[in-house]
């Protein structure tokens, strides 16, 4: 309310790469990024006041990232990244999608892959909960594009190519109306 800095936390582990902070329903946070030198999807919840109550990290076997995470109906949260095929920046990305429990223990985890750097030089960070539990994503990269799946990504229930937008589709906003807001570019 009146600009006051209530908590400070600085991360030791200078691999920590944090690209997204979501408030959560008990006043806490959560952070969403990866580790730079190691392979691995990271999320980590903090109390109200800054103190660290779990992190996860989620390793495969390529370079990754979460780019957005927002909480979901039955308080656990869901992600979403991108997994690098070559282990950087140049190679075949892929859309990761993954859902944990309230702790973070993961419950599923799906990987969207394209065939193609053209296609898709994918950076996920449009995310939303639909009212009826469907996620809702962006990914970008030569071509952008928005995804509806079922809330456990067993099923897409449609894909939105938008065509090549700088920066892409960075954010999703669910309307009054059960509608959304999708701006595009940087």
């Amino acid at each position: 309310n009146s600009g006051n800095l209530i908590a400070s936390e600085k991360f030791q582990n200078p691999n920590w790469r944090s690209y997204n902070v979501e408030a959560t329903s008990d006043g806490g946070f959560i952070l969403a990024g990866g580790l730079g030198s190691k392979d691995a999807l990271r999320l980590g919840k903090y109390s109200s006041s800054g103190s660290e109550e779990w992190i996860k990290d989620f390793n495969t076997e390529h370079r990754e990232h979460l780019y957005a995470v927002t909480e979901t109906s039955d308080g656990g949260f869901v992600a979403s990244g991108v997994i690098m095929s070559d282990g950087c920046c140049g190679g075949l990305g892929s859309s990761v999608l993954i859902k944990t429990d309230s702790s973070g223990n993961l419950e599923w985890d799906k990987v969207f892959s394209y065939t193609s750097y053209e296609e898709n030089h994918v950076d996920s960070n449009g995310l939303v909960e639909a009212d009826n539990g469907d996620i809702i994503f962006s990914s970008y990269g030569e071509n952008s594009r928005i995804t509806r799946v079922n809330s456990n990504a067993t099923s897409e229930i449609w894909t939105l190519n938008t065509g090549s937008i700088t920066g892409g589709h960075k954010y999703i906003n669910k309307t009054s109306d059960g509608g959304l807001l999708i701006p595009s570019g940087n």
